[in-house]
């Protein structure tokens, strides 16, 4: 059995393709690699043998990356898209965006690229249920929150406009959030490390490219309602809001660095964003594993990989991870509903979602969700050095209500 990944790669320079071939032959064992000229040649080389993964240059002639990824997009939605671009205008990078899932600089050295290439796989693999992978690929953004989206509109044409408010708008909300990080952490604006929330992400990219982002390019969609039959847009958000903030105040009493609050935040935004794509995408099913988690009184999680192969938080992962999301915010999202697999040791982002999450829902069981969160994971957190530290951060919870 041929367990190669497929890879396609395509550049108008010659020279550029031969120095790929070079590299490549490396991985020769994993990987079975082609090469095309044109974007046009691409779309021929895929019709007869769809790739796992294309890599392509942006400035072509004819068919341009965008172009090209566009009618991948749509033709071939299963295939991971990975742009390399080197001076481009911002129009171009807006219009690569809606389509492309990681944007990586020219040059670029072939272990970053390999790194990614394989991240990218791996995430893809760890998904087992088809007809999702097929939807996480066409997905150009998470629904947006519709009150917070006018809101991001209406002080971007205020005269008085700043980078902080726009920042502070768009740090409320799951789809725009992620967009933003998304967009911030490609190598291509070469920032030296990850940018892990949605504030600092904009004062780094700028009003202009956000308001390219927002107006022109609509890479944020107001969220359906129609489409949500089997769960609450407004229960949802609230939670994720409410584990976010306690997440990062357990975070700051611990004296994490900054890099890890922003982290820890993020990931408790984002920890459910899998439930949407589930609910709105496949309703049936979705609503098929809420009976089974009551019938059978079982986590929800448990009764989606059940029906689905899958579950919501790896959905989840699986997307913040094609997306280019720092490991770290991956990670506590793939595994909060199962820190028995989780690999690493020590305090991180993934402690503390862990924690505010089961909190939150001790505080609110409004959420309607059978098992929701099935309490704290002793084994963890004494693995962690964290057990000892559970009445404390327990406190920080009871607080948040007075304040």
């Amino acid at each position: 059995m041929n367990n190669k990944k497929k890879i396609l790669f395509v550049d108008d320079d010659p020279k550029v393709l031969q120095a790929i071939r070079r590299n490549v032959r490396m991985m020769r064992d994993e990987w079975e690699s082609e090469f095309a000229q044109s974007g046009k040649k691409a779309l021929e080389m895929m019709e007869q043998n769809p790739p796992d993964l294309i890599v392509s240059d942006m400035r072509m002639p004819g068919m341009d990356g965008a172009q090209l990824f566009n009618e991948v997009k749509n033709l071939f939605p299963d295939t991971i898209r990975i742009i390399l671009s080197g001076q481009t205008d911002e129009k171009s990078l807006m219009q690569a965006a809606g389509s492309t899932h990681q944007i990586l600089s020219k040059p670029c050295e072939f272990e970053a690229l390999k790194e990614v290439i394989n991240r990218a796989c791996t995430l893809r693999d760890s998904l087992d249920n088809p007809a999702l992978k097929r939807v996480v690929s066409q997905l150009q953004s998470i629904p947006s929150f519709p009150q917070i989206y006018n809101d991001v509109m209406a002080e971007l044409k205020s005269p008085g406009v700043t980078i902080e408010n726009v920042g502070k708008i768009i740090s409320r909300d799951i789809g725009m959030s992620t967009k933003i990080l998304q967009l911030a952490n490609s190598a291509y604006f070469g920032f030296s490390s990850k940018i892990g929330s949605a504030d600092h992400a904009v004062q780094i990219l700028g009003l202009d490219t956000i308001q390219a982002m927002v107006i022109s390019y609509h890479i944020f969609s107001k969220i359906d309602p129609s489409k949500l039959k089997h769960v609450s847009i407004d229960q949802v958000w609230d939670h994720s809001m409410k584990v976010s903030g306690l997440a990062m105040k357990i975070a700051k009493a611990e004296k994490m660095d900054c890099k890890t609050q922003y982290f820890t935040f993020t990931a408790g935004l984002v920890h459910d964003i899998g439930m949407l794509i589930i609910a709105q995408n496949l309703p049936d099913q979705f609503k098929q594993a809420l009976s089974l988690a009551k019938t059978d009184k079982i986590k929800l999680c448990d009764a989606e990989a059940q029906i689905l192969n899958t579950s919501h938080e790896k959905v989840a992962a699986y997307l913040l991870g094609l997306w280019g999301l720092p490991d770290p915010i991956v990670e506590a999202v793939a595994f909060h509903h199962s820190l028995e697999n989780y690999p690493g040791s020590g305090l991180s982002p993934l402690t503390f979602l862990h924690v505010a999450d089961v909190f939150e829902n001790e505080r609110n069981k409004n959420l309607g969700f059978p098992d929701y969160c099935s309490g704290l994971h002793e084994d963890y957190l004494k693995k962690v050095g964290a057990w000892e530290r559970i009445p404390q951060w327990k406190e920080i919870c009871q607080n948040l209500d007075q304040e």
